[in-house]
């Protein structure tokens, strides 16, 4: 039997990518003031996955401060246009704030409200959706997510090896409209370290 690299995750924690001071000072603020955001990793694979599949519209649901907006924002296009939804108004104030001072504000909108709500209400079609609100909302936005999205676009659900994202996991596995992998991994700089993470065709 194959065996692995010893203390795989001490190992995989030499291979954080390098980013911009800017983003090392978020990840410094979210710990000290317990807040949460995706971490470099997952913020590289949006990077990657919003670069490679050409988005040229993304909807992300939870913004925090702003952290893995960025990342979004960088992969787009001239032209490209994030649209970021935020309930906490106070984070969502830190949020434009750092768009402003990072200068991606021409490729973000961000919208203050409940997401679910939000969604509802929109109509144009996107082409990539990450999603990181409260986990217990995954599966009651899931439809929305499936009407909004393009055919072949891409949904990337964060932290779904939480208890909360069973229902959600449970759903789009199943389900023939997505063709989906979860894959749980380890995280450096992500909260939790070890976690899941959904990414999902819109078939």
């Amino acid at each position: 039997m194959t065996k692995i690299i010893e203390n795989p995750q001490q190992y995989f924690d030499r291979f954080v990518p390098k980013r911009h001071k800017f983003l090392v000072a978020l990840e410094k603020q979210a710990v000290r003031e317990d807040i949460h955001i995706v971490g470099p990793i997952v913020g590289e694979l949006l990077y990657l996955l919003a670069h490679s599949s050409g988005a040229k519209t993304i909807l992300e649901l939870g913004t925090s401060i702003g952290y893995s907006t960025i990342y979004l924002a960088e992969a787009l296009p001239k032209n490209g246009k994030v649209t970021t939804i935020e309930y906490g108004m106070s984070i969502a104030e830190q949020a434009q704030a750092n768009f402003e001072k990072y200068g991606v504000t021409d490729k973000i909108d961000l919208v203050f409200g409940e997401a679910l709500h939000v969604l509802k209400e929109m109509k144009k079609t996107v082409d990539l959706i990450f999603m990181d609100i409260d986990k217990e909302f995954y599966i009651k936005a899931l439809p929305d997510c499936h009407r909004l999205l393009k055919p072949g676009g891409l949904l990337v659900a964060d932290n779904t090896a939480l208890p909360e994202a069973h229902p959600f996991n449970i759903e789009i596995a199943k389900s023939s409209h997505w063709r989906s992998v979860n894959i749980f991994s380890h995280l450096p700089g992500h909260g939790p370290s070890d976690d899941g993470i959904c990414i999902a065709l819109r078939v």
